[in-house]
């Protein structure tokens, strides 16, 4: 009898430590909510505003119950409450809403300047868990590779790192896995399998319950995309997701103090299994706090050098015979549509816009091999004609050498061809110093060190002095724009934004000059990807005359001076950017020979009319014009 009661309490304990609730982290955690569980990519999507507004209490709702299970502190904010001070309280952030913008979108036809709207500082250093598309709204413009690779991702993980330490604890993770069917997009990568066959099933664990192909009014999940994501030491992809696109792509990650957890559902809809993943993952970032992205990635669109092993494969024949099938099946249910709207059009009946849209929509041509070739590659086609073999052999021998940037998104960068140095071996930049030093060619030294570094020298000294204090910490990120980056967090050890003000200089374009009008002004305003501004004056010199930089106090000339006068509301950031002078006279007095540039980063909105105050002095080497004073307007547009 008493063995019977031993056994019995020995079950009961089982029982209740098998139910029972996990053991709290003693980790704050701030919520950040506001959006609702259906898809909100097309506004409402037909729900009323009452109905937006229970979806959203009701997600609320379920993350603080989730998140009080799991650890000691929360609180729970909507994203209209919200201030990024709050997060400074807190060891880790979840953003599953957005806070009030700090900048609105911007687009401008006429700079072609593109950014999306900011909510979070540059600065923003404490750990933060994106949940879904957040990861893309709220900090594309702070740089992060959790960019929108595809709002596509399903309900079940795949490919994921085990070793990972989100699955190891501190709470357990089981995964029950099963074989699925392969996803349709992966099946157009089959260059990413041994023996470039693609398998008719990958093992995979369900993360959550639904999935929007089957729901299709519910949140969607978003997969980042993976070319270049490791290529710096703060970044890890631990794993994929069953989505449209390449089987690499990530639905979770961490760059920096961002983790991004692409998988939209709320806990309520997460599976038993995924709830210890999920709280696992807040508790592996809360670790993370001030070690924010050292490679940014600004431009969410680069290209990186595994393309090429994509491009490979998209000249093949097996691609093309896929790619017309694909169009000529889109063609078929196109044709079919247009028929089935023309006929309702012709009853009658009441159609919508997005349906009549059908009847305007082209359909995709169906082309030869040799002309889908000669479309993708026209002056390899030229000497390659319908041999893939040449093509692939074109692409492998020139692999050390491609760069971001061209008309077809990759270009072979000549200089380090011609020099034999692949662009990611430093001894390129090792190379280029040296030619600077020797003055060999000094023209393709400074191209090189231009196009693979955020930094700006004048000299070759210090060139060699920046190389040689920080070979052992620099990298090479594609997706940081393909430049040499230092692993640093330093103030100025990469200087993107001053890299950026350079890029933006040349749309300061000044009027021409002749000996009659030897000084031309030109101005621009330029928006950064953080939605400061960057204000620009270009003054461009006829060859053979100088404006004054530095005066000394025995000479008599008017030194070039540029006074930035900002509305109200508008601030500065950092100080001006100035140009440097050349030597003129042995007492001290520089010169400007060619371009001065001056620049200044300010905070302001569109609209803002800033004030320019110039004044300067040009002369030749015989004759002196009258000091000049302008005044300009600079306006944000």
């Amino acid at each position: 009898m008493k063995r019977i009661t031993m056994l019995a309490v020995a079950i009961a304990v089982a029982i209740s430590t098998l139910f029972a609730a996990p053991r709290k982290q003693n980790i704050s955690v701030l919520y950040v909510g506001g959006t609702a569980e259906f898809d909100e990519s097309m506004g409402l999507n037909g729900h009323s505003q009452e109905e937006y507004d229970a979806s959203v209490k009701s997600r609320m709702a379920s993350w603080e119950k989730f998140l009080k299970e799991y650890f000691k502190v929360v609180e729970v904010v909507h994203g209209d409450n919200y201030t990024q001070d709050m997060s400074d309280r807190y060891d880790v952030t979840v953003f599953d809403g957005r806070p009030k913008q700090l900048t609105p979108r911007y687009h401008s036809r006429v700079t072609r300047d593109y950014n999306g709207a900011t909510y979070l500082t540059h600065d923003f250093d404490r750990p933060a868990l994106m949940v879904g598309h957040m990861s893309d709204n709220l900090t594309r413009s702070l740089g992060t590779k959790n960019d929108w690779y595809c709002l596509c991702l399903m309900s079940h993980a795949h490919t994921w790192r085990a070793e990972h330490p989100i699955f190891k604890g501190p709470y357990k993770v089981k995964i029950t896995t099963e074989e699925r069917p392969t996803p349709e997009g992966i099946k157009s990568f089959p260059h990413h399998f041994e023996d470039n066959k693609v398998p008719e099933t990958m093992t995979m664990w369900r993360v959550q319950k639904y999935d929007f192909t089957g729901d299709s009014d519910v949140r969607i999940g978003m997969v980042s995309r993976p070319g270049g994501y490791e290529d710096s030491p703060e970044a890890e992809w631990i794993s994929g997701g069953e989505c449209a696109k390449s089987p690499d792509a990530m639905a979770l990650g961490r760059h920096g103090n961002f983790f991004h957890w692409g998988f939209a559902a709320s806990p309520d809809y997460l599976t038993d299994e995924a709830k210890p993943l999920l709280a696992n993952a807040i508790v592996y970032i809360s670790q993370f706090a001030g070690q924010t992205p050292i490679a940014r990635k600004y431009d969410d669109r680069v290209i990186t050098r595994d393309y090429i092993g994509d491009k490979k494969y998209f000249m093949t024949r097996e691609f093309y015979e896929s790619y017309v099938e694909q169009n000529r099946e889109y063609n078929r249910m196109t044709e079919e549509k247009k028929r089935e709207v023309q006929a309702r059009i012709d009853a009658g009946e009441e159609v919508s816009e997005q349906d009549r849209f059908y009847l305007t929509v082209r359909l995709m041509d169906i082309v030869s091999y040799d002309e889908f070739l000669q479309q993708q590659e026209g002056e390899l086609y030229a000497l390659y004609g319908a041999d893939v073999e040449k093509y692939a052999q074109y692409y492998d021998e020139n692999l050390p050498y491609y760069y971001g940037g061209g008309p077809r998104g990759l270009t072979i960068d000549e200089d380090a061809k011609r020099l034999g140095v692949a662009n990611n071996d430093i001894a390129l930049i090792d190379k280029a110093i040296q030619l600077w030093e020797k003055r060999e060619d000094v023209a393709c030294a400074k191209r090189l060190l231009e196009r693979y570094t955020l930094m700006d020298f004048s000299t070759a000294a210090e060139w060699r002095r920046w190389l040689e204090e920080n070979r052992e910490r620099l990298f090479f990120s594609e997706s940081a724009g393909w430049k040499w980056i230092v692993n640093s967090r330093e103030e100025g050890a990469n200087p993107y934004f001053e890299y950026f003000m350079r890029e933006k200089a040349a749309r300061a374009r000044a009027a021409a000059t002749d000996d009659m009008n030897p000084v031309a002004v030109g101005t621009a305003a330029s928006i950064l990807y953080d939605g400061s501004w960057v204000l620009t004056v270009r003054l461009a010199l006829h060859k053979g005359y100088h404006i004054y930089d530095k005066v000394a106090p025995n000479d008599v000339f008017v030194p070039t001076t540029v006074k930035f006068d900002l509305p109200e509301g508008a601030e500065v950031v950092g100080g001006p950017i100035v140009p440097q002078g050349e030597f003129y006279t042995a007492n001290g007095t520089t010169v400007f020979r060619s371009d001065a540039i001056y620049q200044q980063r300010i905070k302001g909105k569109v609209g803002d009319k800033v004030k320019v105050q110039l004044e300067y002095q040009c002369c030749d080497p015989t004759i002196c014009f009258p000091p000049t004073m302008q005044e300009l307007t600079i306006e944000l547009q």
